[in-house]
């Protein structure tokens, strides 16, 4: 990106120095000409078709009906409330992951002592805070630890997390 913003500016500035007869060695070609023109469109539009419903089938039945979702109206105005739209409750805690430094190896020890050194972590959770066999879970087959106890794995540009702790 940082090429074609270079090659446009090059292309207008030598287009320019041109104009300004300066310098006619830097005439563009004119197969090049495009990159220095105006970006013009046209007007958009767009189209949405339904299928045709029988008009003997019920107003209660949706198949094949255009149906609005319920917060539609609301996200497109600006209305819907998110999660960071509520305002937080007196003593409300959350979580924030503490990640490996490394993307793969063996772990040795983990030390909580810096996460808990945080102004306002309560807990800090690990491996060892669950029980084994409810530190596991997965898409379609459960075989990914929750937080990983032995070691740590980069696999399909997924990092495992270490060890969590709690925030308020």
């Amino acid at each position: 990106m940082i090429f074609s913003l270079f090659f446009k500016f090059f292309l207008t500035a030598s287009n320019w120095i041109v104009k300004k007869n300066w310098d006619s060695a830097l005439a563009i070609d004119q197969s090049e000409q495009s990159a220095v023109e105006p970006i013009t469109r046209g007007k958009t539009e767009g189209v949405q078709l339904y299928q045709i419903v029988p008009k003997n089938q019920s107003v209660h039945d949706l198949v094949g009906r255009p149906v609005v979702h319920l917060s539609g109206l609301k996200h497109a105005t600006g209305e819907a409330a998110y999660t960071d739209d509520v305002p937080p409750v007196q003593g409300e805690l959350y979580g924030s992951f503490v990640l490996s430094s490394i993307a793969y190896g063996n772990i040795l020890s983990i030390d909580a002592a810096d996460a808990l050194g945080v102004p306002g972590v309560v807990h800090f959770f690990d491996s060892s805070s669950i029980p084994s066999e409810k530190n596991i879970q997965g898409f379609i087959v459960d075989d990914e630890e929750v937080f990983a106890s032995k070691e740590v794995l980069k696999l399909k540009k997924k990092l495992y997390c270490e060890r969590t702790s709690m925030q308020s």
